[in-house]
């Protein structure tokens, strides 16, 4: 779904290339891994076929910022100790924080639903509450 220079919107061009220096294989892993991250909060409900299948334009701009803030969260972790990740690390949250919201469906975001969806349908149950009677 994203690409390399999606991560521009997250991290620096120049510090991409410095953290994964002649390792060719390091950034589409840790695109890779956020994928399947996020693929963790929207399988129940949404379309990910549909969603990871769009491309340009159809994307959702939201959802790619998200990917790639968690892309980028995973890439600084292999960079050299004593890189200050503070903001890779709240914008990282932040993405966490916006899929659990989907995921509870307390944030309804737009993308497309999976057909027949019966998981989120809520079954209730209980008894009245009981009662003790003392003569």
């Amino acid at each position: 779904m994203i690409e390399k220079t999606d991560l521009y919107r997250a991290m620096r061009p120049e510090y991409i290339t410095e953290i994964e220096r002649s390792d060719d294989t390091l950034v589409p892993h840790c695109i890779s891994a956020a994928e399947s991250e996020v693929k963790t909060y929207l399988r129940e409900a949404f379309d990910i076929s549909a969603i990871f299948g769009a491309v340009g334009t159809d994307r959702n701009s939201l959802l790619v910022t998200f990917i790639a803030d968690i892309a980028v969260y995973n890439l600084v972790e292999l960079a050299p100790v004593g890189v200050d990740i503070e903001q890779v690390r709240l914008r990282y949250k932040r993405a966490i924080e916006w899929l659990k919201g989907v995921q509870t469906g307390t944030l309804k975001p737009d993308l497309p639903i999976l057909e027949n969806n019966i998981v989120n349908q809520a079954i209730v149950w209980g008894s009245k509450e009981k009662k003790i009677n003392n003569y």
